[in-house]
C-alpha cells in the first residue's frame, strides 16, 4: 500500500513536470469521486454458498484523477483505491486498485502502470442496475465459495486483473477502435476464485471496439489474449487462450446486451482445467428516477481434467434501482442460483439483496 501511494505521488509530480514541459497553455484539471455502498443478503441455500442466510456487508470506492491538458494533449495520473466490510470470504479491506499515468490525444490514450486490461475497458457486458453486478468478478465471487466447483466469473477478459501493464487505445475512426495491453510477469494477483491463476510469466491482449449511432446506440467488442506459463496451486499450464465478444443495443431507455467469452489451455499439468465458456445475456429499462434489469449469466467449465462432465452455473437476476437523488439510490435485487459439479452434486437457491448506493 504504501509503494504503491509513493508510486502515484511520484507519478503525479512527474506528470505535472512533463506537462510544463508539453504544454505551453495548460489547464489543470483534478477530479475526486467515488462510490459506497451498504446492503444485506439473503440466500435460501447455505450449503456450497454463503456460511449465514441473512449477511451484511458494504464496499466502495475513491477515485483521484488529476491531469494538466492543452489543446492537444492531455497528462495525468489515475488513482482507484478500494474497500469492502469485514467478512468471512472478501478478506482485502483498504487497498488500490488502479494507479498509472496516462496520455492522450489525436493519437489515442497510453496507460502505463497498475490498471484494467484496455479489453476489460471497453468491453459491452449485460446491465445491472442492481448492487451485485454479475459479469464482474467481485459478483459471483462473493455468493460462491464451494472449494470443489469451478466457475467463470465473468465475460470479460479478466485472467490479469488490475496488475502492473502497459494498455493503448486508438482514436475513433468511423466508429472503429483498436486497443491493446502488454502484461509483463505478475504474480499474487487479487482473486477471489481459488481456481484462477496466481501468477503468469507474460501475457498480452488485443481488442476491436465499433460503435455506430443514430436514433440509438449500438456496440460491438472483440478481443483476445494470451497468457504464457501460467500457475495455481491446483495446475500449470504452458499457455491460456482467452476470448471475448460482447454486443450491445440501446434506444430510448432500453438496452439489449449479449456478451460471451472461451478459454482454451495448452499443455495442462495438474489436476483442475478452466477450459469452458462463459455466456451472459440481459436487457434494462430506465424511465425517470426508475430503472429495472433482468440478466441470466451461464458459466460450463471443464474443473476435474480426468473427469469427462463439467461444472454448470446458471444466474438469473432481477434488479430495480430507485434515484433518490442524483447521488442516492435505492436498489433491490431477487435471483435464482444454481450449479451442478461434475461429481453429480448440485443446488438450486434464491437470493436477495437490498441496499443503499451513494455515487459522489
Amino acid at each position: 500500500m504504501k509503494k504503491l501511494f509513493l508510486l502515484f505521488v511520484l507519478c503525479s509530480l512527474s506528470s505535472t513536470v512533463f506537462s510544463k514541459t508539453l504544454f505551453q497553455d495548460e489547464v489543470y484539471d483534478v477530479y475526486i469521486g467515488g462510490n459506497l455502498a451498504g446492503y444485506g443478503i439473503y440466500n435460501t441455500t447455505n450449503e456450497n454458498f454463503l456460511d449465514k442466510e441473512l449477511y451484511l456487508s458494504s464496499y466502495g470506492d475513491i477515485q483521484v484523477d488529476a491531469s494538466a491538458k492543452n489543446s492537444d494533449s492531455i497528462v495525468g495520473t489515475f488513482l482507484k483505491a478500494d474497500f469492502n466490510s469485514d467478512n468471512d470470504y472478501m478478506k482485502k479491506y483498504f487497498y488500490v486498485s488502479e494507479a498509472y499515468l496516462y496520455l492522450e490525444g489525436s493519437y489515442g490514450r497510453f496507460e502505463l502502470g497498475k490498471a484494467k486490461n484496455i479489453a476489460r475497458k471497453i468491453h459491452f457486458a449485460p446491465p445491472d442496475v442492481g448492487i451485485l453486478n454479475i459479469d464482474e468478478t467481485w459478483g459471483l465471487n462473493y455468493l460462491l465459495q464451494n472449494n470443489n466447483f469451478n466457475y467463470i466469473d465473468s465475460t470479460a477478459i479478466t485472467m490479469d486483473y488490475n496488475t502492473e501493464k502497459v494498455n493503448y487505445i486508438s482514436p475513433s475512426i468511423l466508429g472503429f477502435q483498436i486497443a491493446g495491453s502488454y502484461i509483463p510477469k505478475a504474480r499474487n494477483l487479487d482473486t477471489y476464485n481459488i481456481f484462477n491463476y496466481g501468477q503468469f510469466k507474460n501475457g498480452f491482449i488485443g481488442a476491436l471496439k465499433y460503435s455506430y449511432e443514430n436514433n440509438g446506440n449500438f456496440g460491438i467488442s472483440l478481443a483476445y489474449g494470451q497468457f504464457n506459463e501460467a500457475e495455481n496451486i491446483f495446475a500449470e499450464i504452458k499457455r491460456r487462450e482467452e476470448f471475448s465478444i460482447g454486443s450491445k443495443y440501446y434506444i430510448k431507455g432500453l438496452q439489449l446486451s449479449a456478451s460471451y467469452k472461451t478459454i482454451k489451455e495448452d499443455n495442462e499439468e495438474g489436476i483442475v482445467s478452466q477450459e469452458g465458456y462463459s455466456f451472459s445475456y440481459g436487457l434494462a429499462y430506465e424511465i425517470g428516477p426508475f430503472s429495472v434489469s433482468l440478466t441470466n449469466h451461464q458459466s460450463n467449465i471443464d474443473n476435474l481434467i480426468s473427469n469427462n462432465s463439467d461444472d454448470i452455473l446458471n444466474l438469473s437476476l432481477l434488479s430495480t434501482k430507485y434515484a433518490l437523488s442524483k447521488y442516492i439510490n435505492l436498489a433491490l435485487s431477487i435471483g435464482r442460483i444454481a450449479y451442478e459439479s461434475e461429481n453429480n452434486v448440485s443446488s438450486v437457491g434464491m437470493l436477495s439483496t437490498t441496499g443503499i448506493l451513494v455515487n459522489f
